[in-house]
């Protein structure tokens, strides 16, 4: 928790010394290189459907095992992942 306050305080000092229009041109240019980085790789990837599954803890709350099932859809430099299947979430995550 320590670590989220000092994060908060450090962004908060830096939305003041740069101002919000800078730090909402930065985080606009974050997200979209992250997309064409995606779609770059994507685009490399062999178009087709691919399933997997798995499962995970339930965050200490049982002990029971989660399912976590995806089927991802490649084709070009678009992915679609459909998560049908995955357990629904718990109140620990």
């Amino acid at each position: 928790m320590a670590a989220n306050g000092r994060g908060a305080d450090r962004l908060r000092g830096v939305c003041g010394k740069l101002g919000p229009d800078t730090l909402e041109a930065a985080r606009a240019e974050l997200l979209d290189s992250a997309e064409r980085r995606m779609r770059r790789a994507s685009a490399q990837a062999p178009d087709g459907v691919y399933d997997g599954a798995d499962a995970v803890d339930d965050g200490g709350i049982g002990d029971q095992a989660l399912p976590v099932h995806a089927t991802v859809t490649i084709s070009g430099d678009s992915v679609h992942v459909d998560f049908t299947g995955t357990h629904d979430q718990v109140t620990t995550n």
